[in-house]
C-alpha cells in the first residue's frame, strides 16, 4: 500500500498542479426550472437526437429533470459575484465559485432551497487520495500476443464476440476519469484517431486538455480500445469513445461526486451508450464529509444517485468495485452501489479474488459486485510509449464494458437492464453468489447464445453470406442449407427497427431483398427469425 500510494502521489505531482485553496466552490440547488427556455415539448434542443432515440427505444419519458438549467437564476448569481463553473440539471443547481465569503448574498436569493461550501481541505492533501483509483504499473513484458495481452478476453470468452465480427462498432462509451495523458500521441490509440473513433473530449473540472493530466484514463482506454497487433487488443477496439475528465487526481472533495454527475449528464445528452467509470469514493480530505458504509444504499451519495439516474435513462453503467477489500474499510465505494448499474470485482488469472478487491453486499442488501473480471497483472499502454501491466479494479472494469459494448453491438434491441442480466446470468457461479464474487466470472459466448438463442453448431447459421457487402440498393442472404425463415428485421446501430418483411413458413436457401436505398448509411444489424431461433449479422450499408 505504502508504495501504491507513494507511485501514485509522484504521478500526480508529475501531471497536476495543485489548485487554488482561495477559491471556495459552494453545491447550489434551486427550487424550479421556471423561467427557462427549454420545454420537454422540443427535446432536440437540449439532446442529441440519439439520446431521443435511446428513449423512444426504451419506452423512457422526457420529463423535467432532463431540462438544462434556468439561465435566468445563473444570471442572478452571477450578478451576486459568483461564477459558475458547472451546471446539474438532474438534481437542479450549480457549482459556483467566488474567492470571498458570499453566503449572506446566496440567502438573498430566494429561488436558492439548499446552498453548501464543497471546497477541499488542503491541509490534508493525498491523505486518502489512494481511495479514488489504485493502480500498479510494472515493468515491461518481454513479449505479447493477442492471447497473451487478452488473457482476460479469454476468460470471458470474449473473443467468440471477435471472432464473429462483434468488436463494438456503431455502440459509443464515455470513459469518466482523471485524465487521459499522451493518449492522441501514444501507438496504441493510432488506430482510434485515424479512423476518427475519438469522438471528442471534455474537462469537467477545469480548463487543462484532457491530455496533459493524470494518466489513469489512458491506461483505462488501453484495455477497452488499444489495437497494437501481436502486442495489445482492447476488449472493444472498435467502439467509439468519448474521453471525460471528472476527476481532480490531487485531491478527494464532494466537488468531483458533482463533476461526475456532469460528465454523466453530458454523456446522456449526446447519446452515448456506456459509461465506464473507475473512480469510486468513500474517505475525502475533509474527514467530515466521509461517507458511512449505511450511506452505501444507492440513494445517498451525489455519485450514486447520479450512476442510478444515467442507469434509467437507458444508459449501461459499468463501475468498479473499489480497492478496498484489504483494508480497514473493505466495501465497495459510491458509486459501485448504485441502483441498475453493473459493478465489477478483481480476480487473477486464476479466477482467484485479489486481496484488493472490495466486498459488498450493499448496505440495504443487494448483491456487490455483480461479476468479477481479471483485475491483476493487466496489459496497458504506458504513458512512455511501451506496454506495461497495471492492477486494481479499475482496470478489471474496463475488460466488462468492452466486452458488453461487443454483446451489445450483436444484439442491439436489448435494454441496458436486460444486458446486465444475461450478463449477470452467464456467471460461472450463478444463480448463486459468493461475497467479493457476486455472480462470478461472465461468460460472454453463453450471455450471446441466450440472448439469440443460437441453433446447435451442426445447424449454426452464424456465417450466412450476405452479398454485395457493403450494399446499397439489395442484398442477397445465401444460408448454409434449407431453413424456415418467419421474418427478417434490419436494425440500425441503436436497434431501431428500419426494415421488417414476413415471408410464409416455408424452406429456402436464399432471400433477395431489394429496395433498400431509403435505409440509411452505415452499420447495421440484419435479425433473421427461423423456426428454431434468432440469427444476427453485421451488415454495412452505402
Amino acid at each position: 500500500m505504502k508504495y501504491k500510494l507513494i507511485l501514485l502521489i509522484l504521478i500526480t505531482i508529475l501531471y497536476t498542479e495543485l489548485p487554488n485553496a482561495q477559491v471556495k466552490k459552494y453545491w447550489i440547488k434551486f427550487k424550479d426550472k421556471k423561467e427557462n427556455y427549454y420545454s420537454i415539448e422540443r427535446p432536440e434542443e437540449f439532446l442529441s437526437q440519439k439520446a431521443i432515440n435511446r428513449r423512444v427505444t426504451n419506452n423512457i419519458k422526457i420529463t423535467e429533470e432532463d431540462l438544462p438549467i434556468s439561465d435566468t437564476y445563473i444570471k442572478a448569481l452571477e450578478n451576486k459575484g459568483f461564477k459558475v463553473t458547472n451546471r446539474i440539471k438532474w438534481f437542479n443547481g450549480v457549482i459556483a465559485e467566488t474567492g470571498n465569503d458570499n453566503t449572506n448574498n446566496l440567502k438573498s436569493l430566494s429561488f436558492i432551497t439548499e446552498y453548501e461550501c464543497i471546497n477541499i481541505n488542503y491541509n490534508k492533501l493525498f491523505q486518502n487520495s489512494h481511495n479514488k483509483f489504485e493502480s500498479v504499473v510494472s515493468q515491461k513484458r518481454s513479449t505479447y500476443s493477442y492471447g497473451e495481452s487478452g488473457n482476460s478476453i479469454k476468460m470471458h470468452q470474449g473473443t467468440y464476440l471477435h471472432l464473429n465480427g462483434y468488436t463494438g462498432e456503431g455502440i459509443s462509451i464515455a470513459i469518466l476519469d482523471a485524465g487521459f495523458y499522451r493518449a492522441n500521441i501514444l501507438p496504441a490509440f493510432t488506430h482510434l484517431y485515424k479512423r476518427g473513433k475519438i469522438k471528442g473530449t471534455k474537462n469537467f473540472v477545469d480548463d487543462k486538455d484532457v491530455y496533459d493530466c493524470h494518466p489513469h484514463g489512458m491506461h483505462v482506454l488501453s484495455i477497452l480500445g488499444a489495437n497494437i497487433p501481436n502486442e495489445i487488443v482492447g476488449t472493444a477496439p472498435d467502439a467509439d469513445y468519448y474521453l471525460l475528465r471528472s476527476e481532480n487526481s490531487n485531491t478527494e472533495s464532494i466537488v468531483e461526486e458533482y463533476y461526475w454527475t456532469d460528465a454523466a449528464e453530458y454523456a446522456d445528452s449526446i447519446g452515448i451508450d456506456i459509461i465506464n467509470s473507475s473512480l469510486g469514493y468513500n474517505y475525502f480530505d475533509n474527514i467530515n464529509k466521509n461517507h458511512k458504509y449505511s450511506d452505501l444504499n444507492g440513494k445517498t451519495t451525489v455519485v450514486s444517485k447520479s450512476a442510478s439516474i444515467a442507469a434509467r435513462k437507458g444508459i449501461l453503467v459499468v463501475v468498479s468495485a473499489g480497492n478496498e477489500g484489504n483494508t480497514d474499510w473493505q466495501y465497495i465505494t459510491a458509486p459501485a452501489d448504485a441502483i441498475n448499474v453493473l459493478t465489477v470485482g478483481s480476480v487473477d488469472n486464476k479466477n482467484s479474488l485479489t486481496m484488493f478487491s472490495s466486498f459488498g453486499p450493499t448496505s440495504d442488501g443487494r448483491i456487490k459486485p455483480d461479476i468479477v473480471a481479471q483485475g491483476l497483472n493487466l496489459a496497458v499502454q504506458n504513458y512512455d510509449g511501451k506496454t506495461s501491466t497495471i492492477s486494481g479494479t479499475s482496470f478489471s472494469t474496463p475488460i466488462i464494458a468492452g466486452l458488453a459494448a461487443c454483446l451489445w453491438q450483436s444484439s442491439p434491441l436489448l435494454t441496458n437492464t436486460e444486458l446486465i442480466n444475461y450478463i449477470r446470468e452467464s456467471g460461472n457461479i450463478y444463480p448463486f453468489t459468493k461475497n467479493g464474487y457476486g455472480y462470478g466470472t461472465p461468460n460472454f459466448q453463453s450471455a450471446f447464445e441466450a440472448i439469440n438463442k443460437i441453433i446447435p453448431d451442426s445447424e449454426n447459421m452464424m456465417n450466412i453470406k450476405a452479398n454485395p457487402m457493403p450494399f446499397t440498393n439489395s442484398l442477397l442472404l445465401e444460408f448454409e442449407r434449407d431453413i424456415i425463415v418467419k421474418s427478417i428485421s434490419i436494425l440500425n446501430s441503436r436497434g431501431v427497427e428500419i426494415y421488417r418483411k414476413n415471408y410464409p413458413a416455408t424452406e429456402t436457401k436464399d432471400i433477395n431483398l431489394s429496395n433498400l436505398e431509403h435505409l440509411a448509411n452505415g452499420v447495421l444489424i440484419i435479425m433473421i427469425k427461423t423456426d428454431k431461433g434468432y440469427c444476427t449479422k453485421k451488415l454495412i450499408k452505402t
